[in-house]
């Protein structure tokens, strides 16, 4: 399945890849990136592919289990075929939560769309705590990651995809303290906000020009 996914990114989407010294070389890691269309997935796993394959490595994607999961086709596909983790975005999500924290634990890496869906307008939207949650209770670094011109290839309503390059950009490691010392509810609810932040901050400064360069 993702060999017929690059197949396609050849052929009709290029994927232009920055940044990629900044995955980490062992250990877990998450992924975080903007979204704004179905394309998103397919060319963050197309780009982060040279980084992983020669150490035998995956990257998982959580995705909006009302979306991907809803019928058995769908589950079958995107679950057993595309290494796909359901995450329920319309309740608290703890299942999902802890499925990712699985995958973590196990030493691989995790892409995370902290929006919760697709932007309508490609401008990025709040982050949701989740990603931070994961990251620090892991213990997992998070990589920030920008990709550029998925929405004027594919919004979300459109069904056809228009041909064109798409660039993805992979940023140093976001800085993270450590949770263990946020003992009552109130200062790790902080630490999540604060680390989310960060995090946007960080996707965001890398779609700003230059930035992709300045990350190569």
């Amino acid at each position: 399945m993702r060999g017929g996914v690059g197949l396609f990114f050849h052929s009709w989407v290029r994927v232009e890849a920055r940044g990629l010294e900044h995955i980490p070389r062992e250990g877990p890691f998450i992924l975080a990136a903007n979204h704004s269309s179905h394309l998103d997935s397919a060319a963050v796993l197309t780009a982060v592919a040279p980084a992983i394959r020669e150490a035998g490595r995956r990257v998982y994607i959580a995705g909006a289990a009302d979306y991907f999961f809803n019928n058995r086709v769908k589950s079958w596909v995107f679950g057993s075929l595309c290494d796909t983790i359901p995450v329920d975005r319309n309740a608290d999500g703890m299942e999902g939560l802890r499925r990712c924290a699985q995958t973590l634990a196990s030493g691989q890496g995790l892409l995370l769309f902290p929006e919760g869906t697709r932007s309508l307008t490609g401008e990025i939207q709040p982050f949701k705590l989740g990603v931070a949650v994961l990251a620090l209770e892991a213990k997992s670094p998070i990589v920030p990651v920008h990709i550029e011109n998925t929405y004027d290839l594919l919004p979300k309503g459109r069904v056809l995809v228009r041909p064109g390059v798409v660039r993805v950009t992979f940023g140093r490691p976001v800085p993270m303290g450590d949770i263990s010392e946020h003992g009552d509810f109130s200062s790790r609810y902080q630490a999540y906000q604060q680390l989310t932040s960060t995090a946007q901050r960080a996707v965001e400064s890398l779609g700003k020009p230059g930035a992709s360069r300045a990350a190569s």
